[in-house]
């Protein structure tokens, strides 16, 4: 059970990238507001700043920990997902493309630098939960495409 300092010093980074995200979304949408762009780059733009706070906290908060880079890697796949899934809600093409790029970059990432620290048994259940994932955002997205006839 983690004492009050543990949990302080836990709670105070994830509020300041808690607040940090909130005043980039609010510059971010003044931005593309202001600019009378293609405001489809918003959710792009956004995902890869938050992925950068997220990606930092995750590594400062599990540093020292065996299967840190997996949880990260884990977390790309999971933002992966949703930029496809809101790509496809809002009708965002840039963003459902974010959203691959970034599922591929995970996926090189966990088979060049992950899979070394992960031992034999946990190395096939890996392969298999990624196989999976990747199989099912293949699945929504060819589904959710060709519903949509985009």
């Amino acid at each position: 059970m983690p004492g009050a300092q543990e949990l302080l010093f836990f709670m105070i980074p994830l509020a300041v990238s808690a607040l940090m995200i909130a005043s980039l979304w609010k510059i971010l949408l003044s931005f593309f507001l202001e600019r009378e762009g293609n405001f489809e780059w918003f959710p792009v733009v956004l995902t890869s700043l938050i992925l950068v706070i997220l990606t930092v906290y995750l590594y400062n908060q599990l540093q020292f920990t065996k299967y840190s880079n997996f949880i990260i890697t884990s977390a790309y796949f999971l933002a992966a997902l949703s930029a496809i899934l809101f790509g496809f809600a809002r009708r965002f093409v840039y963003i459902r493309y974010y959203g691959l790029l970034l599922c591929f970059v995970a996926l090189g990432k966990f088979f060049i630098w992950d899979i070394r620290a992960i031992s034999t048994p946990f190395k096939i259940a890996a392969y298999f939960l990624y196989g999976t994932l990747l199989l099912l955002i293949s699945f929504i997205y060819q589904r959710i495409n060709s519903s949509l006839g985009t």
